[in-house]
């Protein structure tokens, strides 16, 4: 499965594959947030410009920008709502984007309110989970040249041609050894049958 997230009109936009996605009811999370609430985004410090491997990492600055404009919740919008009670975690590993779904309650396991004090929060996870494989960002809106391409990234039909190119040469292997077995087998003469029990 792939998506496109892109910045409407100019652009940048990124191809992802997604990978490992596991919804809310698979998992059977006891956290619930309100509709319509906003969520805080946490980036890892792989996303920061200052990280010392800036030269190795500077494409997940600019993919931290573009998520942030897709999962944010743009500022006075109609329907947002003046309260947060929910976390998107995005953190890279793996040369993969992971994302997480956190609900923050107080230490009684209730909902977080302005009142409480940040030592008294815990982040329940409520899902949905998966991790995003990048794969290239274009410099337009899903159109113009290639920003960055994933080196490492392999496509899912080269994986099944790998597989597929494995199991043709177990084949013919096995065909081989068959082959042989057959021609390495003695002839049956009538000496052989002489002695044996009627």
């Amino acid at each position: 499965m792939f998506v496109w997230i892109g910045k409407y009109p100019d652009g940048p936009s990124a191809k992802f594959e997604i990978k490992g996605v596991s919804t809310s009811n698979e998992i059977k999370m006891t956290g619930n947030c309100l509709k319509g609430s906003r969520p805080i985004l946490s980036f890892d410090k792989a996303f920061l410009p200052v990280d010392k491997d800036f030269l190795k990492n500077r494409h997940l600055v600019l993919l931290k920008e573009i998520l942030t404009n897709v999962f944010n919740t743009p500022r006075y919008h109609p329907k947002s709502k003046p309260f947060v009670d929910h976390v998107f975690s995005f953190k890279s590993m793996d040369d993969r984007i992971w994302f997480r779904n956190f609900q923050i309650m107080n230490e009684n396991d209730e909902k977080f309110t302005e009142k409480d004090q940040v030592d008294d929060m815990n982040l329940i996870e409520i899902g949905p989970r998966f991790s995003l494989h990048p794969i290239k960002i274009l410099d337009g809106c899903f159109s113009g040249e290639t920003v960055w391409q994933n080196g490492k990234y392999i496509t899912p039909s080269k994986v099944r041609s790998k597989k597929f190119s494995r199991y043709v040469k177990k084949r013919a292997q096995k065909e081989k050894r068959w082959k042989t077995l057959a021609e390495t087998q003695l002839e049956v003469t009538p000496l052989d049958t002489l002695y044996e029990e009627d």
